[in-house]
């Protein structure tokens, strides 16, 4: 009897234990991330509300802050999540699906729909708007002697369907949709790569992107920036060729492992992370004037700088994800200009390029988020033409940044064709900008007008820079 009490109790005290020890070891830190989960804890629930009643979501806010900062609760999502992956072959996270073959997919961002041909918001209307929204963004910069170039790169679900669990195979995704549609409406630069690592990976048999992470690997990368400096060569933007690099294999945590069975060396994956450039000529530039403004005023998640040294070539400014700033597509296609400055931001500022000064500005955009692309520079798209109604005439402006030496703002307005056509030449108002006031009188004075922007040095040698329509209402 006696050793069956001592049992009982060693029984109660140590399920006692498993209560209150937790307890006890609760994360009270604010903004703590789960690194198996990537993502922000839940914060404590906030007693009233914005009005200063009681927080009627107060106790759902509370378990949800729980279930988050218990004690032991990483080391056992943990175990609970390598039981499932080691024993079942399955996923312990929402946000990872197990495929074929230890190949693990992210299921964020649509990303799975992009296989199944369902990819959402990405109807006519969409792709319209990125279209109108990239072109003035396109006018904008060439106001300024800015070429710009978007750049595509494909999700893996897009180059391994077949990796999934299931009847799935390489089809029509939306980065084909897109860049038909910006080739067919407008004359915009477009960086198409998913064909290209397709060939790659029929020729060369070898991996492209990780098993276990969402990025493409070295090898992909490498592919990816052959097919961008050959377009690049068309377009006469550089004279030079893509650099010879030796792959640097080595077995490394992925994301998509670490958000099911975090970091333990079994489940590291032996793969090309790097690149060896051959000969290299750019160099990192890791501080300076620059890179302080840069990280005063960006925002960027990562910044990065490099130089070549060399005037003859033109420099790039380089915004995207983490398919760039992430990878070593940077440190590549700095082989191949003057100097490099990459961010990892979709925000294109004025203030941005009056720092860096670029000839080119790339925009990349990773496959899954491409029905957001028209959300973003939209203020940029609109920042160089301002037009205002004042009684019996319209103000048109134009900020070309004083580059130009005169300009002309033809205007028309859309009743009776171009009936009404009037060259205006334009005056500085500041010296930044150029001002014309369009005199109602001589057009009708109602409707959709359109106004085209020139420049030059005289009416025989003019170069046209964008065009733009605006409506005066009855």
């Amino acid at each position: 009897m006696r050793f069956e009490k001592k049992a009982a109790l060693a029984l109660c005290a140590t399920f006692m234990a498993m209560l209150i020890v937790p307890l006890m070891a609760t994360d009270l830190r604010p903004g703590v991330v789960s690194e198996i989960e990537n993502r922000t804890l839940k914060p404590f629930p906030a007693l009233f509300d914005a009005d200063g009643g009681r927080n009627r979501d107060l106790i759902s806010g509370f378990e949800g802050w729980f279930d988050d900062h218990i004690g032991f609760r990483e080391e056992m999502f943990t175990l609970n999540a390598r039981i499932q992956y080691d024993l079942f072959h399955s996923s312990g996270s929402e946000r990872v699906l197990t495929g074929q073959d230890g190949w693990l997919f992210y299921t964020g961002d649509d990303n799975l729909t992009i296989a199944e041909g369902n990819y959402p918001n990405f109807d006519e209307s969409v792709l319209a708007d990125i279209c109108q929204v990239q072109q003035r963004i396109a006018q904008e910069l060439a106001g300024q002697g800015i070429e710009y170039v978007i750049v595509l790169p494909p999700s893996k679900i897009s180059i391994y369907p077949e990796r999934l669990r299931g009847d799935f195979e390489v089809r029509e995704t939306p980065v084909d949709i897109l860049a038909d549609y910006l080739e067919a409406c407008s004359d915009l630069k477009v960086v198409r790569l998913k064909q290209a690592l397709l060939e790659e990976k029929a020729e060369s048999g070898e991996l492209l992107y990780y098993k276990t992470d969402t990025h493409w690997n070295a090898r992909g990368v490498y592919s990816g920036y052959r097919e961008i400096v050959r377009l690049l060569n068309g377009w006469g933007i550089v004279d030079t060729g893509p650099v010879d690099v030796s792959f640097l294999d080595e077995r490394t945590l992925r994301d998509l492992t670490n958000m099911i069975v975090g970091d333990d060396e079994r489940y590291h994956e032996y793969a090309a992370v790097s690149v060896d450039v051959h000969d290299p000529a750019a160099e990192p530039v890791e501080a300076g004037e620059l890179i302080s403004r840069l990280a005063a005023q960006s925002g960027a998640r990562r910044t990065l700088c490099y130089s070549t040294h060399d005037p003859s070539r033109p420099s790039f400014l380089v915004l995207g994800d983490s398919m760039f700033l992430d990878s070593c597509m940077t440190r590549l296609l700095a082989e191949n200009c003057s100097e490099l400055t990459g961010l990892w931001t979709y925000d294109l500022t004025q203030e941005l390029l009056d720092a860096t000064k670029p000839d080119v500005v790339f925009f990349e955009m990773t496959e899954r988020l491409l029905n957001l692309m028209g959300s973003k520079n939209r203020d940029l798209a609109q920042a160089s033409v301002l037009v205002e109604r004042d009684g019996d005439h319209v103000d048109i402006y134009y900020r070309d940044h004083g580059d130009y030496p005169r300009m002309w703002f033809p205007t028309w307005s859309e009743q009776d064709g171009q009936d009404d056509l009037v060259w205006y030449e334009a005056e500085r108002s500041d010296e930044a900008t150029w001002h014309v006031r369009v005199e109602l009188s001589h057009h009708p004075s109602t409707g959709i007008f359109n106004v085209h922007f020139y420049q030059g040095t005289c009416t025989e040698d003019l170069a046209h820079i964008r065009s733009e329509t605006f409506e005066i209402a009855p």
